[in-house]
């Protein structure tokens, strides 16, 4: 069941939906086609996760994916999720945004400045990043690293990642100089690009410090980041990984 207008001391929501798992039908259904900031809360320890989305009705159904939680577990909110189950969850609306009469860009500038608003104000404990839409210029703090690592333990890697790293491992073999090579890249930033449909532009989707990081968010072995990214392929026919800003010509 949902309610108008609830407080939770910082803010007035938009909507609050109790219990995630009952209000399912009515989350989606209320959302469809509506721009704005979203906030999961895990009822029991008051814990949080600020999100946004073009459509939250789209947005949101990813959350009750176990495809999409298990694809990103490396998020604290999906694992924690994936732990204690929709009913322990209420979910908010804190904002809608009006988009219409906007450019694309304008209306996800306007987005990620609301998003930010409200990762600034509330701290949220499950969201890993500080930063709305990007992790560019970001260092995980231990505290951060600690959360991630917590949030890796239990896993079980799917068929194809272990495919994957299976193939990196014995099914292609890599020069001779890989491990000098490695061992130089060990600290080197990696950035993740992904390509915008709409104009087929590659945009940068996140930056990690170094092989370890990214290797815990794309769920995969360093040395399988390292082949993608020594050879200059498409990893999971997704993204594009650089150890080095990639500018347009």
């Amino acid at each position: 069941m949902s309610s108008n207008n609830s407080n939770n001391g910082s803010f007035v929501a938009i909507i609050v939906y109790s219990n995630a798992d009952t209000d399912k039908l009515k989350i989606l259904a209320d959302n469809k086609g509506k721009a704005g900031i979203y906030l999961w809360t895990h009822n029991e320890s008051g814990n949080t996760y600020v999100g946004s989305a073009f459509d939250l009705s789209n947005r949101l159904k990813q959350y009750f994916s176990i495809y999409y939680l298990e694809r990103d577990s490396s998020m604290y909110i999906c694992n924690a999720l994936k732990v204690h189950g929709y009913s322990a969850f209420s979910l908010m609306i804190v904002e809608y945004i009006d988009i219409q009469d906007m450019t694309k860009p304008e209306a996800k500038r306007l987005i990620l400045e609301r998003e930010q608003y409200f990762l600034d104000l509330l701290s949220p404990h499950y969201n890993i990043l500080k930063f709305a839409g990007s992790s560019l210029g970001h260092k995980h703090s231990e505290e951060t690293k600690a959360l991630i690592s917590q949030a890796q333990k239990g896993r079980i890697l799917s068929a194809d990642t272990k495919a994957l790293m299976s193939q990196a491992r014995v099914g292609k073999t890599l020069p001779a100089n890989t491990k000098e090579k490695m061992s130089l890249a060990k600290f080197k930033k990696i950035f993740v690009y992904t390509k915008d449909l709409d104009s087929n532009e590659l945009i940068l989707y996140k930056c990690f410090d170094n092989y370890t990081e990214t290797a815990i968010y794309l769920n995969c072995s360093k040395r399988t980041l390292f082949y993608y990214v020594d050879k200059n392929k498409l990893y999971k026919n997704k993204w594009i990984l650089a150890t080095s800003l990639i500018t347009k010509k």
